[in-house]
């Protein structure tokens, strides 16, 4: 059979949507006052996620567009719909009568009738995801037949902050991960295989990841033109603009006197000793190497040959796998950034990436084995970091971007940035709010800034179940 005709129509029913409440606890309408809100939702509901803001009333607001119309209209159909939230706006005739001339003049391009005929379904391009971005990799420049799903690689994750051994089995296809390691931000991954017949092979992590869009720089020559006529509230946005420009440059312009300090400089290690040692390993009686500002260090091959005849009593041996240490007819613990490990994962990483060492004489109370002494070596970080490569026994991994909170200030408390002057637009702002079955209410507070006479409150969300949320109040 063949479609003669056909048109589409918006059934709107309203079940789509629910209607939370929201009641101030505590007005603040004056200058940097406190306000409290608390919003309940009804009891009916599953779990729900919510965004929040709160901006001064005075700045211009796109109402064109919301949560709802966007969802459930303008992407729906395939031609352009001009103030798409006015069709959700009320539940009057003229607005339904409206609504269905859009349905009018637009056509549906969801499916074609000849597929539904035929039972063909929609090719998914972008299937959901089905699980979160982990740390994971494959082995590369390796034969099949070399890999018996026993073999194993070693991991020493390292942050700006702190740093992780981990062990992870190798697949027979050379892949490897852990779902359980979610990543965020950037990580430099430190690597050693243990097997001898993969001393060839490298190591590359998150393979199965999705490229980065490429995006495209304007220059500076861009010219970009504004068809929007001026408002109100866009005169009075311009004009807080202008007001945070001009208490910018006052800052910048306030010259102090000069001002002579005299000190004694600390030396280098001492400077090294307080940026990388914690705890047991700060301070105390040891040998103490700069690394990072030693102009010979290029010249060995890892820390071990590098302490080779600098510490008395010290017996090293490179020869042998793993390296042999002799101190006092023992052997000395070895650490790396404060975290016990075997001299033979240490003396894969080359000297050109550790910054410190440090070697304590026996005894070391600082952990397990240190009868006989201790080697504490500190990988670099941030600005010390090597200026070439590390070679194959690194990679830096990229994973979720870091989360970044919101700067709301609060006046009740002294802090030195309360003395500028408070110009904020949006007062307030929580992008990700969650509400379940034992916890329908959420209270939230926020601060006025030095100019706005009432506020603006916009919540938008949606439940578990789907049903979807735009609810708008003026508290003036």
């Amino acid at each position: 059979w063949n479609a003669i005709a056909e048109r589409i129509t918006f059934v709107n029913n309203h079940e789509y949507t629910f209607q939370p409440q929201m009641e101030v606890q505590h007005w603040g309408l004056g200058k940097r006052k406190r306000n409290e809100i608390e919003i309940r939702l009804p009891d009916s509901l599953q779990d729900a996620n919510l965004s929040i803001s709160v901006t001064d009333v005075a700045i211009e607001k796109d109402t064109t567009d919301n949560i709802i119309s966007h969802f459930l209209l303008s992407s729906e159909i395939k031609g352009r719909v001009y103030n798409p939230a006015y069709y959700f706006s009320n539940n009057s005739d003229s607005v339904a009568r409206h609504l269905d001339l859009v349905m009018l003049t637009n056509g549906w391009r969801r499916f074609k009738w000849e597929d539904v005929v035929k039972g063909k379904l929609p090719q998914i391009t972008y299937p959901r995801d089905t699980s979160y971005l982990y740390l994971s990799g494959k082995l590369f420049g390796v034969a099949r037949n070399q890999l018996s799903g026993t073999e194993s690689i070693a991991l020493l994750i390292k942050d700006t902050a702190a740093s992780k051994m981990l062990i992870m089995g190798i697949n027979t296809d050379g892949s490897f991960g852990d779902p359980n390691l979610i990543l965020f931000d950037t990580l430099k991954v430190y690597y050693s295989l243990k097997s001898k017949f993969l001393s060839s092979a490298e190591a590359r992590f998150m393979t199965d990841r999705l490229p980065a869009p490429n995006y495209t720089a304007f220059s500076k020559n861009f010219m970009y033109s504004n068809n929007i006529f001026d408002t109100t509230g866009m005169a009075h946005h311009i004009s807080l603009a202008s007001k945070a420009l001009e208490l910018a440059n006052i800052d910048r312009g306030h010259v102090m006197q000069t001002v002579v300090i005299q000190t004694t400089k600390k030396p280098t290690v001492a400077v090294m000793d307080e940026k990388y040692t914690s705890g047991m390993f700060k301070g105390g009686d040891g040998y103490q190497f700069d690394l990072v500002n030693d102009p010979i260090t290029g010249g060995y091959q890892n820390a071990f040959s590098y302490l080779q005849g600098k510490v008395a009593g010290l017996q090293i041996n490179t020869n042998t796998t793993p390296p042999s240490l002799s101190w006092r007819g023992g052997s000395p613990a070895v650490f790396l950034d404060e975290i016990q490990t075997d001299a033979d994962m240490v003396g894969t990483i080359p000297v050109t990436d550790i910054a410190y060492i440090k070697v304590f004489r026996p005894p070391f109370m600082g952990g397990f084995g240190g009868d006989n002494g201790a080697i504490a070596i500190y990988t670099r970080r941030g600005s010390d970091q090597a200026p070439g490569k590390g070679g194959l026994s690194s990679n830096t991994i990229a994973g979720y971007s870091p989360v970044k909170e919101f700067y709301s200030p609060n006046y009740d408390r002294f802090d030195p940035r309360n003395e500028h002057a408070d110009i904020r637009s949006t007062l307030y702002w929580a992008p990700i709010i969650t509400a379940n079955q034992n916890n329908k209410s959420v209270k939230l507070s926020f601060y006025n800034n030095d100019v706005a006479k009432a506020f603006r409150v916009v919540i938008e969300g949606m439940t578990k179940d789907g049903l979807l949320t735009h609810y708008e109040q003026i508290m003036e």
